[in-house]
């Protein structure tokens, strides 16, 4: 059989092409921003108050848990893998602040 005897391209045929081209790219660039790779656009970071919060919490788990402000921050940048609060991504703050408040003891809760 030859190239010659296949059906021509229809308008139809043609348009799901260039639809499976347009979903084929939007997930390349889905990815990339949840990547935070955006082409040249620097990912957004956590927001003043978001780190304010955050140092807060560390300072606070370690009060209640009687350690050292350093060993609460380690725990943290080594659970989620960055060397500094100001590295954790927008995306991951609520699991931060989730992380440092299941530290905090029961009774300083006030609860119980």
């Amino acid at each position: 059989m030859n190239d010659n005897s296949r059906k021509p391209k229809t308008d139809m045929d043609s348009a799901r092409d260039a639809l499976a081209r347009d979903l084929a790219d939007l997930k390349q660039m889905s990815d990339a921003v949840m990547a935070g790779e955006w082409e040249g656009h620097k990912p957004r970071g956590l927001s003043e108050s978001e780190i304010i919060s955050i140092t807060a919490l560390v300072s606070y788990v370690a009060h209640t848990r009687g350690k050292k402000e350093d060993d609460v921050r380690n725990g943290l940048f080594e659970r989620f893998g960055v060397g500094e609060i100001e590295s954790l991504a927008p995306a991951a703050y609520d699991d931060a602040v989730r992380f440092l408040v299941d530290q905090v003891p029961e009774d300083a809760t006030g609860s119980g």
